[in-house]
């Protein structure tokens, strides 16, 4: 269990948080570039990393819930949260975490508009995390500042994500407009 917890923190640290900034990624090429690269590949291969972390979740919520509550402490605490004084965002984020099984349908698959609105939805947990530290960290004795820099800057975290997520985009860019990949349109 505790190697099946590692693997999906893997991928929500280095491919889900920031993912939108790889939607936008692929909606400004598809504005920019439109008769140069190719989307539909980027966007299909965003829908099925989104896919199989909301598979990864779903197993992992449903071993948390039918887990005996003595056997492991992950479950323990699953429970307290599920069912503790702040139960309405824990399953807010649970929710966001579900919601992109709504990909399956092909339709809003395949809408690069949708899946910008899901990723949002799916990292809203953080980014509402660091609205709030931001907010607090001015608002506190610090006068508007955090180890000397002004606390309405960005953090060197929401930087890496933004970075991550600005080269998983140019990276799914890349590997959608490979010759192999590509659909033959000359029918």
């Amino acid at each position: 269990m505790t190697t099946f917890i590692e693997i999906i923190g893997f991928i929500n640290t280095y491919f889900i948080k920031g993912i939108f900034v790889s939607v936008i990624v692929i909606i400004l090429t598809n504005k920019l570039f439109k008769n140069n690269f190719d989307t539909k590949n980027a966007v299909s291969i965003i829908r099925w990393v989104l896919l199989s972390y909301s598979i990864l979740i779903l197993v992992y919520f449903l071993l948390l819930i039918f887990l005996p509550v003595n056997s492991d402490i992950y479950s323990s605490s699953f429970r307290e949260r599920a069912m503790g004084p702040y139960k309405f965002a824990f399953w807010l984020v649970t929710l966001g975490s579900i919601l992109p099984l709504i990909l399956f349908f092909k339709n809003l698959g395949n809408n690069v508009y949708f899946i910008l609105a899901i990723t949002i939805l799916m990292n809203l947990g953080w980014l509402f995390e660091s609205f709030v530290i931001h907010l607090t960290s001015m608002e506190r004795e610090y006068v508007g500042k955090v180890n000397g820099v002004k606390a309405y800057l960005p953090f060197n975290r929401e930087l890496m994500i933004v970075l991550q997520g600005l080269l998983l985009g140019i990276l799914t860019m890349v590997i959608g407009n490979l010759s192999f990949l590509r659909k033959n349109t000359s029918r």
